[in-house]
Parts: structure tokens; C-alpha cells; sequence
């Protein structure tokens, strides 16, 4: 029970850093005209460079082809996606609809344990889809679009992508810890992101102000936020990792609102709370994991030795 606890206050951590680097993130491409591509290679060179420096984590040469896999079909769509749904929408939709990916996570693990889905899974999916029918709509009674096409089909696509990361993530994790796989996901990602974004073409010197807010992206809503969820899947389920999500939003929108001014329509936020109730409804996320932890705690990346 205390390594779930553990589990579950990294992963909520991690929700509380991604949702203040949304907010960031949004600041910086409506303020200062950053592309979503460029943050998303600097996010991640500069996040897993930070840990590779810090924790100087061995590079898992016997899983090499999948943490090649993590990084190029997990860690650079998962965060491309949300990014591009923070541009094209808000930090709180986008948000919002990447929550989609954890009744996604519930039932792709059901059918891989080929276990049956029972009732509150299936009215919890429904309930996600029901509150994201509201979300993306101008008026109920109209039925016409709050949010862009874009904004719904990179949110959605945020949802997907989610949930592939979760599950590629599991087995590196459980062999060689959160904090190693994710600084050579986020660098091995960045790396290859660098050639197409080329990210020290900018066409105007960044202010200060922005700059602090790509280090936060970079260092707390990367590095530390993702090491913090990959890190919890040692001692949770895939679908109680995703747990991360359904705190996100919530710290999203209040930092959108104090920050940004981004107010949802009343129906929005019946939406909302449709989604994030969904959420209860789950199997596995009510109750102590059934799958015990792995026989040595992981510890926090060390101290850079001399």
C-alpha cells in the first residue's frame, strides 16, 4: 500500500507540472508567437539533457530498439499532439480531451488481459464521450463547434497517443526504472526532432519572459513531469497511472483562467466534470492494484557523481 501511495502522489505531481507547462506553452504561442514544433524540440532536448546530466543513466543497449520505439512513437507524438491541440484550441480543452486517453487505457487492458469489460467501464466510456460532446460544442441546441477541427482532432489524437506511451513505456520501466527511460526517450526524441525544426532558426530573439517559461516547459513540465509518470507505473497499473490526467485539467483550467483569462462556456464545464467523473467510474482506479510491485524501489535520479 505505501509504494501505491508513492505511485499515486508521483503521478499526481506530474499531473500538476503538465498542467502549469500547458499554460506556459499556451502563453508562449499567443504571446510571443512560438511554434508548437519549436517547443517541442527544445522541450525535449533540453528536458533530457537536463536528466541525462543529472542522473547519468547507462543507455539500455539491450531494449535499444524499444526505447528507439518510446521515444519517436511515444514521447514525440504524446507531446506533439497536445501541443498543437493547445494551438489550435486552449490549454483547458486540450487538456480536457487528451483525458480521453485513460477510458482508452482501461479498455485496451482489458481486452489485452482478455478480461471482460464490465458495466461501470462501459458507462464511464460513455459518460467521457458525453461530456466531450459538450465540451467541443458552440450550443448544445446548435450543435456547432466551439473549438476548431483542429483543436478536436489533435486533442482527440492527444487521447490516442497517450495511451500508446503508457503502454510503451511499461516494460522499460519495470526493467530499468522511470527516470533512465525517460531521459533517453526525451533526448533520443529530440535528437531526431532537430534536422526538420531546426530550432536555432528563429527569426526574433526570444524576451526573457519567454525564455523562463521554455525552461519551465522544458525542465518542470518535461523532464520532471514525464520521469514522474513514467516512474509510477513500478508500482501502478496502466490504468491507474492514467490517473496523472484527471488532475491535469483541473490545475489547466484554473492556471488558464488566473493567467490567460480562458473562461468556459457553462455547458463546457458540465462537460468537463461529465469527463473527469467518467474517471471514477473505472476498474482499477477505485481500488489497491492487484499487481504487486517490483521486489527494489526505484530511488530518485542520484546526484551527478564527480
Amino acid at each position: 500500500m505505501e509504494s501505491r501511495t508513492r505511485g499515486l502522489g508521483m503521478v499526481l505531481l506530474a499531473a500538476t507540472f503538465w498542467g502549469l507547462s500547458g499554460t506556459a506553452a499556451q502563453a508562449l504561442f499567443e504571446d510571443y508567437g512560438v511554434s508548437p514544433f519549436w517547443l517541442l524540440s527544445v522541450r525535449m532536448v533540453l528536458g533530457g539533457l537536463f536528466l541525462l546530466l543529472w542522473a547519468r543513466p547507462a543507455f539500455p543497449r539491450a531494449r535499444w530498439g524499444g526505447m528507439l520505439l518510446l521515444a519517436l512513437l511515444g514521447l514525440v507524438p504524446v507531446q506533439g499532439t497536445y501541443l498543437l491541440a493547445i494551438a489550435y484550441g486552449n490549454v483547458a480543452s486540450a487538456t480536457l480531451l487528451q483525458t480521453l486517453g485513460i477510458p482508452l487505457i482501461a479498455l485496451v487492458e482489458r481486452m489485452w488481459q482478455r478480461r471482460p469489460l464490465p458495466g461501470r467501464l462501459l458507462l464511464g466510456i460513455a459518460l467521457a464521450f458525453s461530456g466531450t460532446a459538450l465540451l467541443v460544442v458552440e450550443r448544445p441546441e446548435t450543435m456547432e463547434l466551439a473549438l476548431s477541427p483542429l483543436a478536436i482532432f489533435w486533442g482527440l489524437m492527444a487521447a490516442l497517443t497517450l495511451m500508446l506511451y503508457t503502454f510503451l513505456s511499461l516494460p522499460l520501466v519495470q526493467t530499468y526504472g522511470g527516470w533512465p527511460v525517460t531521459a533517453w526517450g526525451l533526448f533520443l526524441g529530440g535528437l531526431f526532432l532537430l534536422p526538420f525544426v531546426r530550432p536555432w532558426e528563429l527569426r526574433a530573439p526570444l524576451s526573457w519572459e519567454a525564455l523562463l517559461l521554455v525552461i519551465f516547459v522544458a525542465l518542470v513540465g518535461t523532464a520532471l513531469a514525464f520521469g514522474l509518470y513514467v516512474g509510477s507505473l513500478r508500482w501502478l497499473r496502466p490504468a491507474e497511472a492514467g490517473l496523472a490526467v484527471t488532475w491535469e485539467p483541473v490545475v489547466a483550467a484554473i492556471a488558464a483562467y488566473i493567467f490567460l483569462q480562458v473562461v468556459l462556456r457553462p455547458w463546457q464545464y458540465l462537460g468537463a466534470a461529465l469527463i473527469v467523473a467518467s474517471l471514477s467510474l473505472l476498474p482499477g482506479l477505485a481500488r489497491p492494484s492487484s499487481v504487486p510491485p517490483l521486489p527494489a524501489e526505484e530511488p530518485a535520479p542520484p546526484e551527478a557523481s564527480p
